[in-house]
C-alpha cells in the first residue's frame, strides 16, 4: 500500500497560483515597502538568526552561502526583492537586511506565518509543517522536493551534506517518490514513457532533477492528450 501524506488541498492551489500571486502584487508591495521602510513593516516579526557553523568546505544553506534576492509571502503579504538566506540544517528562512548604519542584520522569520518564498528562482511551499520546492507544476499534480542537511565527519573535520526526498504532489495527498514505478503511475501510456526515458538515456537512480522535470514535462503531454 502506497503511504500518501495527508495535507490540506489549499496547500496545491497556493504553489500552482504562487506566481499568478506574485505578479499582481509584487509592484505595489514593492513601494509601499520602500515608501514606509522595511523596519516598519510586518517584515521583522521573527527572531535573530545565528549561524551554526561552517563546515571546512561545505556550509548549511540552499544552493549558495550568501543567498540571494526573493520574495516571501509572510502573514498573508508579499514581500519582493528581499535577501533570502535558506538554512537547510536548522529549517529556517533567513532575511538579510543592512541598515541605515551600514549593519548586516540576520532575521529568522516565524515559521508559522510564512507560507511561502522564492529563492534562486526555485518555489517553495510550506506543508505540514515543512517547505517543499515544487520542481514541477502539472495540471492537478506537481513533483516536490524536501530538502535537509546533515553533518558528518570527514578526516577529522564537520562537513554538511543535503538529503532531498521526492514526492508527487495529488489532491488526496503526498505520494514518496520510488522511481519508475511511481511515474508510470502517473502516465496514461506507461509504454511510452519507457520509450522515452530509453532514448533520452535517463537513469532514474541517479536522480538527476533536470531529467526528473523532463520526465514530468512528457508525462503533463501525455496526460492533456489523452482527454
Amino acid at each position: 500500500m502506497k503511504k500518501i501524506y495527508q495535507f490540506n488541498i489549499v496547500t496545491l492551489l497556493v504553489i500552482a497560483m504562487l506566481p499568478v500571486w506574485a505578479q499582481q502584487n509584487l509592484d505595489a508591495e514593492i513601494w509601499f515597502d520602500k515608501q514606509v521602510g522595511l523596519e516598519n513593516t510586518g517584515l521583522f516579526k521573527g527572531h535573530e538568526y545565528h549561524f551554526p557553523f561552517r563546515g571546512s568546505k561545505t556550509h548549511p544553506f540552499f544552493f549558495a552561502e550568501g543567498g540571494s534576492k526573493g520574495d516571501a509571502l509572510y502573514f498573508h503579504q508579499w514581500y519582493g526583492d528581499i535577501s533570502l538566506m535558506y538554512d537547510l540544517y536548522t529549517n529556517e528562512v533567513v532575511l538579510k537586511h543592512q541598515t541605515k548604519d551600514g549593519i548586516t542584520k540576520l532575521m529568522c522569520f516565524d515559521q508559522l506565518h510564512l507560507d511561502s518564498f522564492t529563492l534562486f528562482g526555485h518555489q517553495f511551499a510550506k506543508i505540514n509543517g515543512q517547505f517543499y520546492d515544487a520542481l514541477f507544476k502539472g495540471s492537478g499534480w506537481a513533483l516536490l522536493a524536501n530538502r535537509k542537511k546533515y553533518t558528518h565527519a570527514i578526516a577529522g573535520s564537520v562537513e554538511f551534506e543535503e538529503e532531498v526526498n521526492y514526492f508527487i504532489q495529488q489532491p488526496e495527498g503526498l505520494i514518496p517518490f520510488t522511481g519508475k514505478k511511481t511515474l508510470m503511475s502517473l502516465c496514461p501510456q506507461p509504454r511510452d514513457l519507457q520509450v522515452f526515458i530509453k532514448q533520452n538515456k535517463i537513469k532514474l537512480g541517479q536522480k538527476n532533477e533536470a531529467d526528473l522535470v523532463l520526465i514530468c514535462s512528457f508525462i503533463e503531454k501525455s496526460r492533456k492528450q489523452a482527454l
